[in-house]
């Protein structure tokens, strides 16, 4: 969980800024004079379900300093958003996988043709006395480099992907918090797809030219 404070004059200032094309609340600002916003707390759980449970705690331990808790008018919104949230990540692991192993296939396949093309090489490096270590070595960074140009084609098919879907949260949540949302989730299924990128560059290559070393 996280607190935030908000002071008076950080709510006036975010206000204002919210409604800076709006001459009416500018007016309104001026014809009052003063500030009459109050400080107020934001705090997160992160468990969606434990947000009961802080605002009965907050009410009973704390019920004659607070003016009010929002928390109530908001509820269905972040019931709802929770929901999308669950389904946008089922979602994603469901593009990631499919994305994946099409990432995996194209390794896999780029390293045998690449491998196919470059036997008889092999065998003249084999005559020569060259060691499989020396053979293998070139072969495995160039699978590492089909792994992560592969990984980078699946992340920027997740990236279009998760671009298409912000309009549906884009309603329910502010601008920042929706492009925060999805940079923290793309960062890790980001990471991921590129570390099994690699590791699968690796696995493929080294299986692939056992082949052409038996033979």
């Amino acid at each position: 969980s996280s607190v935030e404070y908000i002071s008076k004059e950080q709510a006036l200032d975010k206000f204002s800024n919210e409604n800076k094309d709006d001459p009416v609340i500018a007016d309104a600002l001026d014809e009052i004079g003063e500030n009459p916003l109050l400080s107020s707390l934001t705090i997160k759980a992160k468990d969606q379900k434990k947000y009961d449970q802080l605002v009965s705690y907050l009410e009973n331990n704390f019920g004659e300093d607070l003016n009010n808790i929002n928390y109530g008018k908001n509820k269905d919104v972040i019931e709802r958003l929770g929901r999308i949230v669950v389904s946008v990540r089922k979602i994603g692991i469901s593009l990631g996988s499919v994305f994946i192993t099409i990432a995996i296939l194209i390794t896999f396949n780029a390293i045998r043709l690449s491998l196919y093309v470059r036997k008889r090489e092999f065998d003249v490096m084999r005559l020569v006395g060259a060691s499989n270590l020396y053979i293998k070595a070139p072969t495995i960074f160039e699978g590492m480099f089909y792994g992560f140009f592969a990984s980078i084609l699946a992340i920027i098919a997740i990236a279009g992907t998760a671009y298409s879907g912000l309009p549906l949260i884009r309603g329910l949540i502010s601008r920042d918090d929706v492009i925060q949302f999805y940079l923290s989730n793309f960062l890790i299924i980001g990471g991921s797809i590129l570390v099994v990128g690699l590791l699968v560059g690796i696995v493929s290559s080294m299986i692939a030219i056992r082949k052409y070393l038996k033979a």
